[in-house]
């Protein structure tokens, strides 16, 4: 009886509160949100920002994120500019324009074609010295309403990488690899990529690559010269077979290996850990940007792979695992064309 008068309550309480009013207005009066993502990379010579606005309105959501007049701001409208910094000094300024880019891949919001804004310019990176660091301060300026969204990032330096030495490399036991972590490196991804060799049946050869991902790590503090390590070993040649698809009409031989070292700053660190999937049913999740007057991220990046690049031959026993082994048997390795 007692449950009965409780459920009788709840719907006389929701005739009530759906009585008050017939209609919901989910919009709230729409506020000027500029969303910005960018990261520096000192061996870049071309820099890019992405900038687009917030959108609100009563269509479908998936239909207005495919229009890109909803999301873009007009190019004129906006004055986007950086200011380089060296120890609280500013030294220069150079503009960004916009350009066009014509393989963004698809998925909810516009594609193929979308803007953004490129500055041909080279940076500087930090002298190996955290004290002495380069500052690079965004600045857009929206003249239609006179709002400045601005944020700022330093520059990861070069590091040294310390194993595996020699010329030849295997993945047959697990061994470590080490190296230095870098000035203002947060975030560390352990990447070897196989180059292989394709013929197909017409004979014609074509070069391509694999990149096997021994997971990331984070250094404890940005001042660089710490010892990091990472394993690597059997486990390559079960994530080599998830990434070359299996082709029985091509023959395939293995190339060199490269070692390459992803680094990512502080502030993309946590942007990437903030919006990690958690396996929660809790969808909430705490918002984080470093963009002030506005949202998204802006942070620095670097690899190895430009200036300090690690090129190894693979050894015997791994290129008959490749071709031979019960994980990658199938994917058309051969010893020699």
């Amino acid at each position: 009886m007692k449950q009965f008068f409780l459920s009788i309550l709840l719907f006389l309480s929701l005739i009530f509160i759906t009585s008050c009013s017939t209609k919901l207005d989910v919009n709230a009066e729409y506020k000027d949100i500029t969303v910005v993502y960018g990261l520096l990379n000192q061996n870049d010579s071309i820099h890019y920002i992405k900038i687009n606005k917030a959108f609100i309105g009563d269509d479908n959501a998936y239909y207005m994120a495919a229009d890109p007049k909803l999301s873009n701001y007009n190019p004129a409208d906006l004055d986007v500019y950086m200011e380089e910094w060296r120890n609280g000094q500013y030294i220069t300024s150079f503009s960004f324009d916009t350009t066009s880019i014509f393989n963004k891949e698809s998925g909810v919001f516009y594609y193929p074609n979308q803007y953004v804004w490129r500055a041909i310019r080279k940076i500087n990176p930090n002298n190996s010295n955290y004290n002495d660091a380069y500052e690079y301060k965004l600045f857009i300026l929206n003249k239609t309403n006179g709002k400045i969204i601005s944020t700022s990032t330093q520059l990861i330096e070069k590091f040294s990488i310390n194993a595996p030495i020699g010329f030849t490399i295997g993945f047959a036991t697990n061994k470590d690899a080490l190296w230095k972590t870098a000035v203002n490196g947060r975030r560390y991804e352990m990447i070897f990529r196989l180059h292989y060799t394709e013929k197909d049946a017409l004979g014609i050869l074509t070069q391509h690559s694999a990149d096997v991902n021994f997971g990331y790590q984070k250094s404890a503090d940005l001042v660089g010269g710490k010892d990091m390590q990472a394993t690597y070993g059997q486990s390559f040649f079960t994530m080599l077979a998830s990434k070359i698809p299996v082709n029985s009409n091509v023959t395939r031989v293995c190339g060199k290996v490269d070692l390459i070292v992803l680094v990512g700053g502080d502030e993309l660190s946590t942007y990437i850990d903030v919006n990690a999937p958690t396996g929660s049913p809790v969808f909430d999740r705490p918002d984080y940007t470093n963009i002030n007057n506005g949202i998204g991220i802006f942070s620095c990046r670097y690899d190895n792979s430009i200036e300090n690049l690690r090129s190894y031959n693979l050894d015997g026993r791994s290129k008959d695992s490749i071709i031979y082994g019960r994980y990658t048997k199938n994917l058309s390795f051969v010893p020699a064309f």
